[in-house]
């Protein structure tokens, strides 16, 4: 069951927003496994760690947040999120 759950749109296509987030997990330190249909990421951050997977749909981009710390709402990894990969 996830604990966040985000939609973003893809304008650049799927290998591109791979591209943008291998490297951004790669940069802070994180993972992310997986093809344009679906995968995995974590990575571990002074707060603790975040987990999670996404699907590909068309154009559309699911990220489900697995695993987070207490203290770190959805909307801040959201932000974080949308604001690496644009």
């Amino acid at each position: 069951m996830s604990k966040c759950q985000m939609t973003i749109q893809l304008t650049d296509g799927t290998d591109l927003f791979l591209d943008k987030a291998k490297t951004a997990m790669g940069r802070a330190g994180g993972t992310l496994t997986g093809d344009t249909t679906s995968g995995n990421f974590h990575i571990s951050t002074p707060m603790g760690k975040v987990a999670g997977n996404y699907s590909i749909a068309g154009s559309q981009v699911t990220i489900n947040i697995t695993d987070k710390p207490m203290l770190v709402g959805c909307g801040m990894i959201e932000s974080m999120l949308r604001s690496q990969l644009s």
